[in-house]
Order: C-alpha cells, then structure tokens, then sequence
C-alpha cells in the first residue's frame, strides 16, 4: 500500500494533480472497474480511499521540498522537452542536445528532472552561452573505449600512459556523439595561456610554452634554469605534443634563458640567494627557502656557475614575503609576536590590538604560527605600539 501510493503521488506529482483530487466525477486515482468492465478481481479496490489519503499526504511533502539548484546544474521539466542551464538562481534555455550533453559533462555529470511547478517558479533567462568544459575534463565516446582530455582548448586523446601520468583514472565519462560533435563545433582551437614549461606525460623531452608557441628546451641545465624563473614542468598528452607540431606551433630555436627572478645555488652546492632587481640576496635557511618557493611560484634553486653568481651585486639578506592579509606572526618556539610590513620591516609587537589575537576571527588582527626561522630576513626596525590609534591604522 505504502509503496503504490508513493508511485502514485509521484506520478501525478509530475502534472500537477493531486492524488485527492476529481475531474467531474472521476478522481485522480483510479481503479479498473471505475472506466469500464473487466474481468481482472481488483481486490485492491476497496482500498482506493486509503490509497488516495496516503498518496495525498506523499504528494504534498512532494510539493513542500525546496527547489534546490547549483550554478551549471541541468535540469527540465518532467513533462517537456525543454531544457535548462540553472545561472546566478535563473533558467537558461539550453539550444540543443550537445550543449546538453556539454554542460552534463562538465559539472555536475546528470541532467535533473523536476516539476513543472519548480520550472515555473524560477525566471528565466537569455540562452546559456557556449559550453567549454574546464582543463582536465576527461570523457570518451559512447561507442568507444578511446578516453580523451580536455586541456588548454584542445581536445587530445590519451594513451594508457598519459592517463596514469595525467591522474585520469575513472575520471573519464562518457560523452555522446551530440556532446563530441559540439565540442568540434564550437571549443576554441588550442593555445597554452601564459608562459609555462610542459612535456608529454611519457616523453623526455621538455618545452617551453609562451605565446602559443612552443620552444624545444635542449639539456637539463636549461630546463632547471627555466624551472627557477617560471615554475615547474607540467606534464601534457603526448598527442598535445604532437598536435602542436602537425600545426607549425613548434620554433625551431631552442628555449633561451636569463636570471631576472627566483631563487640560485652557488656552485659550493650549499649557498643560496634570492635574486631580486638584478640584486643577490643571501637566504639564511632551508625554511626561508621553502617559504619563497611556495610564496613566489617558483622552482627549486638553480645551480649557477661562479662568474653568474658574481655577476649579481650582494644585497640585503633575503626574506619570505607574506600574504597581503598577514600582518602579525609569531614563530613555533618563540613567544614573540612581530607586526611584518611587506617592504621586508617586522617590528616587535608591544601590546595588541584585541584580547585574545591568537583566536580572533579578524584577518587583520591574527596572529598567523610560522616555521622556526621563518621570520629571519626581515630587518628588524624596533617596536611597535599597540595604541588605539596604531590598531586602528592596520588595514
């Protein structure tokens, strides 16, 4: 009984009719001898009252649920064919099955179906403009096995190889051939963004990205040299490779190098400095190097000969910049508080500016634990006062 009128309430909830609901004389919920003869028992009969009484009461808690939407989310109505984006709380008609399929892929992986009820209840806006999935979408066609990804407006098949590399594991869904041929339709052609070092997840060989543009990195000194100035080299498809170079987007000329930023090793292998405005700044330890390497994108150290270490002018020691939203610290072992200043100044915090910094919810006021060392670099330019109007001046 229980399981027929939760079927029953959910179907007629699809319309809009209540199950307690008539239609002159003949109610919602009915049964075989109610519209013509039949030779089936229908024992069931006498129960259609309480059928009707239960799926009622199932209906309307149906009806009480909230519209609840994401943005990108896909949905329709249970009894159209239209079919809508959910953008910034409005409905935006989709045009087509491929941009279905599209925005399907990209998010949330499912297209929902809802009441017409919860359609109406939600304005309407302009069509949902081109669908272009994020980096690192993974699909495969319906009829086949082939896996492909999606990554710097291209669309690159992958091997078994590149998948594992790439940590495209059961990622991939699957895509239909409306959704495949909407990407051919209407993807951007490819170009890497930026300025960014890339190789094939299976290949040795690295590359140098830069105005869509790639540039053959020709030995390992190179590419640590490139490493230190623009981050780390990050691994494509094979076909990606091979796709630039069926297009001509590969220059015959090697990838050049100079040192204008990050971080160099001094041929003794032990010496570090942070190069900063043609200047070398010596940092003080493993910690301040880590902090650098993570606050400014850059790689590890590269190792430069003698005369390129002497070629930059020794300046102030070198220190770890903080966030914008840093303004007090204090290292794990040690009790003092320091107010930094993005110039490289801290200043002994005298006093504070609320009961308890250690808790407060206020960015401005926390005092943020660092790594033992972290703090070392900065010049150390006196006190600083906790006056209210010292307090009120932190933005």
């Amino acid at each position: 009984m229980n399981s027929i009128s939760y079927m029953a309430a959910y179907k007629l909830y699809r319309y809009g009719i209540n199950p307690a609901s008539f239609s002159g004389t003949l109610p919602a919920l009915v049964g075989h001898r109610d519209v013509n003869q039949t030779s089936c028992p229908a024992n069931i009969h006498n129960h259609l009252t309480t059928l009707r009484t239960l799926a009622s009461s199932e209906y309307d808690h149906f009806n009480a649920r909230p519209f609840v939407t994401s943005d990108y989310e896909v949905v329709k109505g249970m009894n159209s064919d239209a079919v809508y984006l959910v953008l910034n709380n409005q409905l935006r008609p989709l045009t087509g099955p491929g941009q279905r399929d599209c925005y399907i892929l990209a998010y949330h992986g499912r297209m929902r179906s809802v009441s017409e009820a919860n359609i109406a209840s939600r304005s309407k806006g302009s069509s949902a403009g081109t669908c272009t999935p994020p980096d690192n979408t993974w699909y495969y066609p319906e009829a086949s096995l082939q896996q492909y990804v999606l990554m710097y407006g291209g669309m690159y098949p992958v091997g078994q190889g590149d998948v594992t590399v790439l940590g495209g594991t059961n990622r991939a869904r699957p895509l239909s051939d409306a959704g495949i041929q909407y990407l051919h339709d209407h993807y951007v052609s490819p170009d890497i963004p930026g300025h960014i070092l890339i190789k094939g997840a299976t290949q040795p060989s690295v590359y140098d990205a830069n105005s869509s543009i790639l540039r053959h990195v020709p030995n390992p000194d190179r590419r640590d040299c490139l490493i230190s100035q623009i981050g780390e080299v990050r691994n494509v498809p094979d076909s990606l490779i091979t796709t630039y170079q069926s297009d001509g987007k590969v220059n015959g000329s090697a990838a050049t190098c100079t040192i204008t930023t990050g971080q160099i090793l001094n041929p003794d292998g032990m010496t570090v400095a942070r190069v900063v405005s043609g200047t070398r700044r010596q940092v003080g330890n493993p910690t301040i190097r880590n902090c650098i390497m993570v606050r400014t994108d850059t790689g590890t150290p590269y190792k430069v000969s003698q005369s390129a270490w002497n070629g930059f002018s020794a300046g102030a020691a070198a220190f770890c910049p903080y966030d914008s939203s840093i303004r007090f610290v204090k290292e794990v072992s040690d009790p003092t508080v320091w107010r930094v200043f993005s110039d490289g100044r801290k200043q002994h915090a005298d006093g504070f500016c609320v009961s308890d910094p250690f808790t407060t919810p206020l960015p401005k006021y926390h005092v943020w634990v660092v790594p033992n060392g972290e703090t070392l670099g900065h010049t150390d330019d006196g006190h600083w006062s906790a006056t209210p109007s010292n307090c009120a001046a932190v933005t």
